[in-house]
C-alpha cells in the first residue's frame, strides 16, 4: 500500500526545531478521559487493552523521518535513528505509565508497529538487534 502522507523531518538538521514544535505530552490527563468513560460504562471486569498511540515507536519514528529515509539512517545516522526511536519509545513508557495513573489500569497494551514487507522483514537480524530489539525490550 506503500506509506502515505510526507515527512515532517526531511533534514536532521531541523531535528531541534522539530522536537519543541512536536512534544506531545503523554500525561495529558484529557487524553485519556474517553477511555475512562469507556471503563465506566462496560464495567470493572472487563478485560481492557490499552492502545495508547497511532503506530509503535519504529513505525512512528520512520513517519517522521519518512520511509526511505529513516531505512537508509540506519547505516547513514545510526545515532541519529537511535535518538529518534528512544524519543518516540520514551513516550510510549510514559503513556503506558499514564494509563495507571489515570486509573485507567490496563490489562495490557496494543502497540501496532510495521518492521516488514509481506514477504520479509525490513532489515537484517542485526540491524534489528542494533536497533529494534532495545526498544521493544524497553517496552
Amino acid at each position: 500500500m506503500g506509506h502515505p502522507g510526507r515527512a515532517a523531518l526531511t533534514n536532521w538538521n531541523d531535528y531541534d526545531d522539530f522536537i519543541n514544535k512536536y512534544k506531545p505530552d503523554p500525561f495529558n490527563k484529557s487524553i485519556y478521559e474517553f477511555a475512562l468513560l469507556i471503563k465506566k460504562a462496560f464495567g470493572q471486569n472487563k478485560y481492557r487493552m490499552g492502545h495508547i498511540a497511532d503506530f509503535g515507536p519504529f513505525q512512528r519514528a520512520f513517519n517522521i523521518r519518512g520511509f526511505t529515509n529513516f531505512l537508509l539512517d540506519h547505516r547513514k545516522n545510526p545515532e541519529k535513528v537511535k535518538m529518534l526511536l528512544k524519543r518516540e519509545t520514551d513516550w510510549h513508557v510514559e503513556a503506558m505509565k499514564a494509563c495507571y495513573k489515570y486509573r485507567l489500569d490496563p490489562h495490557g497494551f496494543w502497540i501496532v508497529d510495521d518492521l516488514g514487507e509481506q514477504t520479509c522483514p525490513f532489515f537484517s537480524p542485526k540491524v534489528f538487534e542494533e536497533f529494534i530489539q532495545k526498544v521493544q525490550m524497553r517496552i
